[in-house]
């Protein structure tokens, strides 16, 4: 089941209140495979047509693979290659920001900002370097062994900013 493409990441900590994974959860709770698909906006409309490409790359590795019943996939506006990335938990400060509304009245939002810098091969890392990351959800995290359909070349852990193609590592796009 396919669920997105979601106006919007759903990277580290967001995966756990996003209604897009929680689409492909109640797939995979069903004992279907559940496939989130999101890309962030930048105050405009996605290029849909660039990601069209990308998103058969990753469904072709995935899809029907009974070892990973539960993917979520995000997508950068540009990407630049895909990766195996496990998923961003950093700890957040707090803060109360006063603004104003439209018509001048005071109100307060309440803000958070990360403690920690993106940790490289996280899915927050991944976006930030133009790569697809498609980390299986939580306790599905990690490429699979090497040999198998869509897994990483040995070595590289996941993430090199390649397009990876049964096993053997390709560069450019799909």
């Amino acid at each position: 089941m396919l669920s997105g493409i979601n106006l919007g990441p759903n990277l580290g900590n967001s995966m756990w209140h996003s209604g897009t994974l929680a689409a492909a959860k109640q797939a995979a709770l069903l004992g279907v495979q559940g496939i989130a698909l999101s890309t962030p906006t930048a105050g405009g409309e996605p290029d849909f047509a660039r990601l069209e490409p990308w998103v058969g790359e990753v469904l072709e590795r995935v899809l029907g693979d009974r070892d990973l019943p539960l993917v979520n996939v995000n997508l950068p506006p540009d990407p630049r290659g895909l990766c195996w990335a496990r998923q961003s938990v950093r700890h957040y400060d707090g803060a109360v920001v006063p603004a104003a509304d439209p018509v001048g009245r005071e109100h307060f939002w309440f803000v958070v900002r990360a403690i920690e810098e993106i940790e490289e091969g996280t899915d927050r890392w991944a976006m930030q370097q133009g790569l697809v990351s498609h980390p299986a959800a939580p306790g599905l995290d990690r490429p699979r062994a090497p040999g198998r359909r869509g897994a990483p070349p040995p070595g590289h852990g996941g993430c090199v900013g390649l397009v990876y193609t049964h096993g053997i590592s390709q560069g450019g796009s799909p």
